[in-house]
C-alpha cells in the first residue's frame, strides 16, 4: 500500500510538473507575439535599415520604457557632460543592442513592480555582468555594444522561472545550495533549465545566433568552447562574481574557472572589478528601480 501511496504521489508531481513545463512554454512562446510597444521595439531595434529616429519612435509609445532608456543614457557610465532629453539622441548614446535588450525586459514583465518579479540579487549580478561584458569585450573580439546586452540577458531564464514559481523555484535553489547541480535541479522542477528558457525566448525574438548560442551555453564549462561571445560571457560572470555576491551554484565550474576563457587571473578579475565598481553602482539605478 505505502508503494502504490508513494507511486501515486510521484504520478501526480510529474503531471503537475509536466503542466508547469506546458505553461511556461507557452509562455516563452507568447512573449514574441504580444502586441506591445516594447516588442515592436525589439523589432524595430532588429531591422537593418532602422534608423535612431525610427527606434526612438517607436521607443516613445511606452513612456515608461522611454524613461528608462533616458535614464540609463545620463547614468555616469556613459561620462556625457550635458543631460539628455532628446530621445533619438539617447537611442544613439546607448546604442540598438542595448535599447534592444531593454525592451525585451519590458515586455518579459522583469520592470514591473513587487516582491515577486526577479529573484534576489538578480539585477545586481546582471548588471554587474553586462559592465564587465563590455570592459572585456575587446579582448573577446566581440563589439562592447553587443557585449553589454549579452551580459545584460543571459539570466533571463533564472527570472522567467522564477515568476512561473517562486516557491519552486526556491526549493530548487535550496537543493543547488545542497550541492545538486542546478541545472539538473531546474530540469527536475521546471523541466527546463533556465540558460534553455532563455535561449528559446532570445530565438524567437530572433536574436543574433552567436548571442543565443552564448546564453544557452554559459554554463557550460569554458574547456569546451570556442566562440568569442560565449568564451566572454562566462569569463565575465566569473570576475562579475567579485563585485556581487554570486551563489557558488552559479559558477557550478569554480569562480576561477572562467577566468581562462579569456587566460585571465585572480589578479587580473579583482583589477576589472575595482575599475568598474561605481559604474555598476551607477547602471543599477536604471535597472532596478
Amino acid at each position: 500500500m505505502t508503494d502504490l501511496l508513494a507511486e501515486e504521489a510521484e504520478e501526480k508531481e510529474e503531471a503537475a510538473r509536466g503542466a508547469l513545463v506546458d505553461v511556461l512554454i507557452e509562455e516563452l512562446e507568447r512573449l514574441p507575439a504580444q502586441p506591445s510597444v516594447a516588442v515592436r521595439t525589439v523589432w524595430v531595434a532588429d531591422q537593418p535599415t532602422s534608423s535612431a529616429k525610427d527606434l526612438a519612435a517607436a521607443l516613445t509609445a511606452d513612456p515608461a520604457l522611454t524613461a528608462r532608456v533616458l535614464r540609463l543614457a545620463n547614468s555616469a557610465y556613459y561620462g556625457l557632460s550635458r543631460r539628455i532629453a532628446d530621445v533619438t539622441f539617447a537611442v544613439t548614446v546607448v546604442g540598438f543592442p542595448t535599447v534592444r535588450a531593454m525592451a525585451a525586459v519590458h515586455a518579459s514583465g522583469l520592470f514591473e513592480p513587487g516582491d515577486h518579479t526577479v529573484p534576489d540579487g538578480y539585477w545586481e549580478h546582471s548588471v554587474a555582468t553586462a559592465t564587465v561584458c563590455s570592459v572585456l569585450a575587446p579582448r573577446a573580439g566581440v563589439r562592447p555594444n553587443q557585449a553589454f546586452p549579452l551580459g545584460l540577458l543571459h539570466d533571463l531564464g533564472t527570472a522567467l522561472l522564477f515568476r512561473a514559481d517562486p516557491e519552486r523555484f526556491l526549493a530548487v535553489q535550496a537543493e543547488a545550495r545542497d550541492g545538486r547541480p542546478l541545472r539538473a535541479a531546474e530540469k527536475a522542477a521546471y523541466g527546463m533549465a533556465h540558460d534553455e528558457a532563455a535561449a528559446r525566448v532570445f530565438s524567437a525574438w530572433r536574436f543574433p545566433e552567436t548571442f543565443i548560442e552564448a546564453v544557452a551555453d554559459h554554463h557550460t564549462h569554458p574547456a569546451t568552447l570556442t566562440e568569442p561571445h560565449a568564451l566572454l560571457l562566462v569569463a565575465a560572470e566569473s570576475v562579475a562574481s567579485r563585485l556581487v555576491k554570486t551563489p557558488a551554484y552559479e559558477l557550478e565550474h569554480g569562480q576561477n574557472t572562467g577566468l581562462r576563457a579569456l587566460n585571465l587571473d585572480v589578479t587580473d578579475a579583482l583589477a576589472i572589478a575595482r575599475q568598474v565598481e561605481d559604474d555598476v553602482a551607477q547602471l543599477l539605478h536604471a535597472f532596478s528601480s
